[in-house]
């Protein structure tokens, strides 16, 4: 992207992105974050060898940590399917009336004895102070994980990004149903600002149900967003809510909503008077980062988070 740009959005503060269940690459939206010096990024996954790849970005900006989190830590059972990104801490579940497991991808399952760790004490191993985005996909713990950070990283979290069934009977046995993620960003002070819906895959034949060229499979699970309100958030100075803002509109960017960030730029004229000017030359360059998505994605480039937008 054009880095000039972001980088003076980002306006040189540090951004740190925390990719839980991390497997095999990065997310295509932090790639964006890549050639900017003070991007770190923090890669858990318990499956070691899934981490491979982070021999190939930079050393002194990418930490490693081959564990498996959960809410308290402590001992616990890894179920490991035989897909092994499709493993979880919460065993997959055959419920009554639901469309039967995968069994290519669960089977054969084997269960293994670990030792988890919360979040905050491997943040606090690594000497990390603070975590401005987080991504979430550990097959059904992911709001459980979230709840093993704790209150003073939550205060600087930005943005959320978690998978979550949108089964009445999710696939793992424990997991978060979406209103309950929902309800539990909203009371952190987090606003809901995008889903993007996964459906079933289809069976072997490539059919899901009767063989209707109007089929639709049905909604399964879902990667949703969230964003720190930081208009309504208590900055103890002007120049530390001005540092959360130039974060928050960077990642908006990376996400490509940049009319929220926009108007979220706007909003805080009110709140910042005297760094009018510094707002309004942020809303110029993220009018820039969107002209050179958009170049990007007519030239055939694609995003996750924008394919479901087109």
């Amino acid at each position: 992207m054009s880095v000039e740009h972001l980088a003076q959005i980002l306006g040189g503060e540090t951004l740190t992105l925390a990719d839980v269940g991390a497997s095999y690459f990065l997310p295509d939206t932090w790639n964006y974050f890549l050639p900017l010096p003070t991007a770190r990024f923090v890669l858990f996954d318990p499956v070691g060898q899934n981490l491979a790849y982070a021999k190939r970005l930079p050393p002194e900006r990418v930490t490693v940590v081959p564990v498996a989190l959960s809410r308290t830590g402590g001992a616990a059972e890894l179920f490991l399917a035989n897909t092994d990104s499709g493993s979880s801490l919460f065993p997959p579940h055959p419920w009554p009336g639901r469309p039967p497991l995968n069994q290519q991808y669960f089977f054969p399952l084997r269960v293994v004895d670990i030792e988890t760790r919360t979040l905050a004490s491997c943040l606090d191993q690594h000497r990390i102070d603070a975590v401005h985005a987080i991504k979430l996909d550990t097959q059904g713990s992911e709001l459980d994980i979230v709840k093993g950070l704790d209150s003073r990283r939550l205060q600087t979290l930005l943005l959320a990004e978690l998978e979550v069934s949108m089964d009445s009977q999710p696939t793992q046995l424990g997991a978060a149903k979406l209103p309950e993620v929902i309800s539990h960003f909203e009371t952190h002070g987090f606003r809901f600002v995008n889903t993007r819906i996964a459906r079933r895959a289809l069976d072997a034949s490539g059919c899901v149900g009767p063989r209707f060229a109007s089929t639709l499979a049905a909604q399964h699970e879902c990667d949703v967003l969230f964003i720190k309100d930081v208009i309504k958030t208590d900055y103890d100075s002007a120049a530390e809510m001005m540092r959360a803002l130039r974060q928050q509109l960077a990642l908006l960017c990376a996400y490509y909503l940049h009319g929220e960030a926009v108007e979220l730029a706007g909003l805080a004229e009110d709140r910042l008077p005297d760094m009018r000017p510094a707002l309004q030359a942020l809303v110029i360059a993220i009018g820039h980062v969107a002209e050179y998505q958009s170049a990007c994605l007519n030239q055939g480039a694609q995003s996750l988070w924008h394919r479901d937008q087109t």
